[in-house]
């Protein structure tokens, strides 16, 4: 009998192709590996966490990795519930050691909050107030990030793991500043991949978890100027 692993991502569209690599519990390590090859420079630590990931998942572990706002924690507690039992939490948040605007975009929204004072739905759903105390600035905050949700998570699990990736380290196509965001109820194994099968790779945002957890995330993903949100049946949303 495997573990239970829940991997918690950031919804940034540079990393749903990690999301689908991670997600794919029919290949085998070897061919996950090949895959990151190609999404990942060699001879980072963003290539050596995720290839250490993706070594320590078992053919028989059940897999879930869900998707919101600055991978978001608190902001996944129905999802949690619905999976119920959970052996392993990890936990994919992102920055950009190169150019700290091309970071994570929830916590430049917070980080935007926090300067104004303005404690609006964002600022609750993404739990500001756990940011305020050691805050300085954006990049203060993208440091800040994997911390929090690393104690949020001990809620389910005595040790969560944290991998910070830097989407320096990535291999990006050039960006069309044509993006979409898709919706998507969580499910295991290679549910996430699913979901995102007819969506344009680099260019799509991964909501994925329940619906009662979802609204903001939404809400953030139309801020950062989505062409279009829509579900897994490619029904336009928003």
């Amino acid at each position: 009998m495997g573990e239970v692993i829940v991997i918690e991502m950031c919804m940034d569209r540079r990393l749903v192709e990690i999301g689908k690599v991670l997600s794919d519990v029919e290949g085998t390590a070897n061919e996950k590996l090949r895959r990151l090859d190609t999404l990942v420079q060699k001879n980072t630590g963003t290539y050596k966490k995720l290839s250490d990931l993706i070594r320590t998942i078992n053919p028989d572990d059940t897999v879930y990795v869900i998707a919101n706002a600055g991978a978001n924690v608190n902001g996944h507690a129905k999802t949690l519930e619905h999976i119920g039992e959970i052996d392993r939490f990890v936990i994919l948040t992102h920055t950009d050691t190169k150019d700290v605007a091309k970071g994570c975009g929830a916590m430049g929204a917070l980080s935007q909050r926090i300067e104004n004072k303005e404690h609006d739905g964002v600022f609750e759903h993404l739990g500001g107030e756990s940011y305020l105390e050691g805050y300085t600035d954006r990049k203060g905050i993208e440091e800040l990030n994997p911390i929090i949700q690393k104690e949020r998570a001990k809620k389910y699990v005595s040790e969560p793991e944290i991998i910070p990736v830097d989407t320096s380290h990535l291999i990006l196509p050039k960006d069309t500043g044509v993006h979409v965001a898709v919706v998507a109820d969580p499910s295991k194994g290679m549910g996430y991949a699913t979901n995102l099968r007819e969506t344009p790779a680099f260019e799509t945002y991964a909501i994925v978890g329940r619906r009662e957890d979802v609204g903001v995330d939404v809400e953030i993903a139309k801020s950062l100027g989505m062409h279009e949100i829509i579900n897994r049946q490619r029904r336009t949303i928003h």
